[in-house]
């Protein structure tokens, strides 16, 4: 079973994310989606970062969520692109 991320004096104790340095991560609030926070799980460590506020995360779920919203505004272009050619 996973095991939930806790910060403790701006530390992540007790995950694997103990030894990474922390860099500033901010997840716009998205109209589509009405959850206050993003999901992120890395090797069964579960994560739960909140949208709309600056957070201090791992730098690997920093690289991660910036990954996912990259590539989900390439598909969100691509489809627009696909339905402009069908009309």
């Amino acid at each position: 079973m996973a095991k939930s991320a806790t910060i403790k004096d701006n530390k992540w104790v007790g995950t694997i994310f103990e030894n990474e340095d922390l860099v500033d991560l901010m997840i716009p609030l998205d109209p589509l989606n009405k959850s206050k926070h993003m999901f992120v799980c890395i090797n069964g460590q579960e994560v739960y970062v909140a949208r709309g506020t600056k957070t201090k995360v791992p730098a690997c779920v920093a690289e991660l969520v910036n990954r996912s919203l990259q590539e989900k505004q390439e598909a969100e272009i691509a489809m627009e692109n696909q339905s402009q050619i069908n009309y």
